[in-house]
């Protein structure tokens, strides 16, 4: 039980909840409605794989080198080409799902289900908003699931299968 109430808690910690405004304040005449802002429009309609590019810094981990006074990779260079400053941070560009939870929700949403059973990113959305009594309401809206033990083992089934696909970063493609 202590593993089934730690995957709901990952899950919990990576859901989304979307942009804060979702559109502008002004009526558009030509469509007649709000016009979503670009990261609810991105959030609401955009692809699952969705990247985008971050960069942060990380504290220095290479060779120190005395010849040159410093890192060679992170170090301020003179005009003769000595390291006259060492910045001790190093820059790191990556690659990473804009919306990590919503790509790992449409790969485990592909998995295949016993027949009957929800699928499982369905579950997860039931265990996520049903609060406590998530298992009642599986086998409540779901017949195939006959008692509340197998709607728990289907769920941990689904969370376990989230945390194993859920990734910030991209998967990587081999060059053909």
């Amino acid at each position: 039980m202590n593993e089934l109430r730690a995957l709901v808690d990952f899950v919990k910690s990576r859901r989304e909840t979307g942009p804060l405004k979702l559109h502008h304040g002004v009526r558009s005449i030509k469509a007649g409605r709000y016009g979503f802002t670009a990261e609810a429009e991105a959030w609401i309609f955009g692809d699952d794989a969705t990247t985008v590019k971050q960069t942060s810094t990380a504290p220095c981990q290479h060779s120190y080198s005395a010849e040159l006074g410093g890192c060679v990779w992170c170090g301020v260079y003179g005009a003769d080409g000595k390291i006259i400053a060492h910045k001790k941070e190093r820059t790191i560009e990556s690659t990473v799902y804009r919306f990590p939870y919503k790509a790992a929700l449409s790969k485990i949403a592909r998995f295949p289900v016993p027949q009957g059973y929800p699928r499982m990113h369905d579950t997860i959305a039931i265990v996520l908003d049903a609060g406590a009594s998530w298992p009642a309401v599986l086998v409540e809206r779901y017949p195939a699931i006959e008692s509340q033990t197998e709607a728990l083992r289907h769920a941990a089934v689904c969370l376990r299968k989230f945390r194993a696909v859920y990734s910030e970063a991209p998967p990587q493609h081999w060059p053909r």
